[in-house]
């Protein structure tokens, strides 16, 4: 699953669309993860889309424990400012995700 297009994948606050990060998670919503990163003084939100290549992970009661610390990829920014990030094995080992970070990165906006 790539990453929505339209983000915003300039770099901000330090930080880069495609790059891994530690960070805790927050909070638990029906729709997601909060995580307050450590790189940055920034708080991300996983999808829950984006939580697990396992689809029975991808509800509240298997999110990771408030608490818990983990790593995670930036997926990028939304047009609201909200980081957005990704917690799937497949995207934190996959070359070619980020290889669609960069061409995605690469394309003029609003294409």
């Amino acid at each position: 699953m790539s990453p929505p297009t339209d983000m915003n994948l300039a770099p901000r606050d330090g930080l880069t669309a495609g790059q891994l990060v530690r960070g805790a998670v927050v909070a638990h919503h029906r729709w997601g993860v909060d995580v307050d990163l450590d790189e940055a003084p920034v708080c991300g939100v996983v999808d829950l889309r984006f939580v697990s290549d396992d689809h029975r992970d991808m509800n509240e009661e298997r999110f990771p424990p408030i608490g818990s610390r983990l790593a995670a990829k930036i997926q990028g920014w939304m047009p609201n400012g909200q980081l957005r990030l990704t917690l799937r094995r497949s995207d934190l080992d996959d070359p070619a995700y980020a290889s669609r970070l960069r061409s995605l990165a690469d394309e003029p906006p609003g294409t």
